[in-house]
């Protein structure tokens, strides 16, 4: 299952330093965060993300 649009159609970010595959993920989380809060009018916490992905994750494997 796809939660977020590919990496090349998120915005980028800076971190001075970082690891990329972190960074991917916390780039994925912020446009998640942002398009819950467009069309639901929700403003999701990193743990309420957290769930969210871990239930998509588990729906994705029972499929």
């Amino acid at each position: 299952m796809k939660v977020a649009p590919r990496l090349n159609q998120l915005q980028d970010i800076t971190p001075s330093t970082y690891d990329q595959e972190y960074k991917d993920f916390v780039r994925r989380c912020h446009w998640l965060r942002n398009y819950v809060r467009a069309t639901h009018r929700e403003l999701l916490s990193p743990r309420e993300i957290d769930k969210l992905l871990l239930n998509a994750a588990e729906t994705d494997m029972d499929a």
